[in-house]
């Protein structure tokens, strides 16, 4: 519980509604317009704000004892009586009044009664309301004495106040159809980020609690057991005896006793509820002039007039062109095996961390950096760190500024989703991480996951299974704490630069590609190179060089190279050794030539590094143009072979 600006205690499970000040009367239709929601709430503030604020004990499920010692009631000897007779009641939530009495909360829902075993004890649960607790009623409050979570009232007291009457038959019966999967994503969504822990002297009143929630989300009696026991079982105190079954009893309790119908809080009901309270609600009983608008849920619309009326804003990048920014812009960076993924991954790190460049490009924004390492364990996380920090880049050597925090994974369960039976359920990691992102803040951050195949434990062929875990279940992940994800992909499979569906590379907006600068000559030399991007330009690419621990960006005036001299010199060199041999071939441009100038292994002779396919085929474009080079039809009749053959220069 929290006390707000609204000066008033407000609890999300509870269902709030305006009083009039004046006439101590609640707006007409209260049990219809209640809500658990701030910003309704904060609304209705802000056009009433000498209104009081009334909890509708019913649809919290709550069960409210009111003593009262006012004119001539002694409810507190009352009470005293009663548990003197029965039993003493449990401690929970309770609340002063401004007459003297006291307002006892516990979790649950029975009947109304007016003057319990003698006058001085009223009962107020379904279809009855109290006063908010913290509202200041004619400059005198509602203080709260007790603050915390409402227990279950024992069963002597309910069974003399009575079950729900109210309850009809019809309330079992579903307000909509049951397990719609939105509805049932959105419970086990709410069980891991948001539900109660059942903590020992209060496990019974949060199971019960947290069961009715999930009836109320539209899930079946069925699938709550299993959520609870699936998802739910890890926030329960599972110690002095408390078991499955227990809990199980609880989930039965609240499907039988729940006086609401089955998915009463889903966008569907409140399309229905809305529809038939329409028109019917007005504030008669509130200042005058004034009136109660109940509609429809807020659209989700845009209209094309909201952006033709004002500039859309700017593209966000982390590095401009290579790396956008955004909790809807999940990129993946696959390669090939042992080309160094990690260790640019860990680059980007500390550069978006630090705000220094990244193999030479500029990051555009910097923000703190969360790093999810499965492969790696701490000791080898340290060492390269400590490697790092010894080269002479800028952002290396200053690490003691670079807001970077590292979760090393290795020996311990990373799966975040899994497929059972084609349904991608979560897997245990994904509510951990949930928890150990919120130690980080609120803040924008990078989250890099190394990698894809230790976190997602499914048929990486499935299309629908994958595009749900990046599109609902990551962008989900960044959305909530306000991150950009990176994903790190194990090596590709032949002939492709990423692995399983095609789903992975529709589903992210942008995709990076580490490779060796050439297949057969393994050494030192890397490509990077955008092989998608919803917001840029593919196909550009970046030369690295792997040297003592990290790896450099080398453009080509740092390397002094002149491809197309070195080019050009390969083909005077084979053709001068072709005629003192006296034999008959030239190097061709054809690609499937016994001969052909893309298969050489053309060096630079001061750095050892061999020139790509790509780098030759441009270079011999730019000598052709240059009439440095031409093509001549090889002299045995027909075989085809378009051969290259300098021209003498000048």
């Amino acid at each position: 519980m929290s006390e707000t600006d609204l000066n008033f205690y407000y609890n999300p499970d509870w269902y709030y509604f305006p009083i009039s000040e004046l006439t101590q009367k609640p707006l007409k239709g209260w049990q219809k317009v209640s809500t658990n929601d701030i910003n309704k709430i904060k609304e209705w503030k802000q056009r009433w704000p000498k209104c009081l604020m009334g909890l509708d004990t019913g649809k919290s499920r709550l069960v409210v004892i009111d003593v009262d010692n006012k004119n001539g009631k002694v409810g507190d000897n009352v009470l005293a009586d009663l548990q003197l007779e029965n039993g003493v009641l449990p401690k929970s939530f309770t609340v002063k009044t401004p007459s003297g009495g006291r307002h006892l909360y516990f979790q649950g829902q029975t009947k109304n009664r007016v003057g319990l075993h003698a006058p001085g004890i009223d009962v107020r649960s379904v279809g009855g309301y109290v006063i908010a607790p913290g509202v200041v009623k004619q400059g005198k409050p509602y203080q709260v004495e007790v603050n915390q979570m409402p227990v279950l009232p024992p069963g002597w007291l309910v069974e003399m106040i009575g079950r729900p009457n109210e309850r009809k038959e019809e309330s079992q019966v579903p307000l909509i159809e049951l397990d719609l999967p939105h509805n049932v994503q959105k419970a086990m969504d709410w069980l891991r980020q948001e539900a109660p822990i059942a903590e020992m002297g209060s496990r019974d009143a949060t199971c019960y609690k947290v069961a009715c929630r999930i009836r109320d989300f539209g899930v079946s009696h069925e699938v709550a057991q299993d959520l609870m026991q699936t998802i739910y079982a890890d926030k329960i105190d599972w110690s002095d005896d408390f078991d499955t079954g227990m809990m199980l009893t609880k989930v039965r309790s609240a499907y039988n006793y729940a006086n609401d119908r089955p998915g009463n809080d889903t966008a569907e009901a409140a399309t229905l509820r809305a529809a038939e309270a329409f028109g019917e609600l007005t504030g008669e009983d509130l200042p005058a002039g004034e009136e109660f608008e109940e509609a429809l849920p807020a659209s989700s619309w845009v209209h094309i007039s909201q952006f033709s009326e004002r500039k859309a804003p700017d593209r966000e990048w982390i590095v401009e062109n290579w790396l956008p920014a955004g909790f809807s812009t999940p990129t993946l960076i696959t390669g090939d095996g042992g080309t160094g993924k990690s260790l640019l991954a860990m680059q980007l790190a500390i550069s978006v961390a630090t705000g220094e460049p990244w193999v030479g490009l500029e990051v555009s924004r910097t923000m703190q950096v969360a790093m999810i390492m499965c492969e790696d364990s701490e000791d080898e996380l340290h060492r390269r760190v400590e490697k790092i920090k010894s080269s002479k880049i800028g952002a290396f050597t200053d690490l003691g500024r670079a807001n970077i925090n590292f979760m090393s994974r290795v020996g311990k369960d990373c799966v975040m989703c899994r497929e059972d039976n084609g349904v991608l359920k979560d897997g245990p990691f994904m509510l951990e991480l949930h928890q150990q992102l919120k130690h980080l803040g609120t803040s924008e951050k990078l989250l890099i996951i190394d990698t894809a195949a230790d976190i997602y434990a499914g048929n990486e062929s499935n299309r629908t299974s994958v595009t749900h875990f990046i599109k609902y279940k990551l962008c989900g992940l960044a959305k909530l704490h306000n991150a950009t994800i990176i994903i790190i992909a194990h090596p590709p499979k032949s002939g492709a630069t990423y692995s399983g569906s095609t789903a992975w590379n529709n589903s992210v907006r942008n995709r990076l590609y580490l490779s060796w600068q050439n297949d057969k000559d393994k050494n030192d030399w890397r490509v990077l190179s955008v092989e998608k991007s919803n917001y840029s330009q593919a196909g550009t690419t970046r030369l690295l060089k792997w040297s003592n621990g990290i790896l450099d960006y080398i453009d080509q005036a740092t390397l002094g190279v002149v491809v197309d001299d070195l080019v050009y010199d390969e083909i005077v060199r084979f053709n001068r050794e072709a005629d003192e041999q006296g034999i008959d071939r030239r190097l061709s441009a054809r690609r499937n030539a016994k001969n052909c100038i893309f298969r050489q292994k053309i060096h630079d002779p001061k750095t050892g590094r061999r020139l790509t396919p790509t780098e030759i085929r441009e270079a011999i474009a730019r000598l052709t143009a240059e009439n440095r080079i031409g093509e001549i039809y090889g002299r045995r009749s027909g075989n085809g072979l378009v051969c290259l053959k300098q021209f003498e220069e000048e």
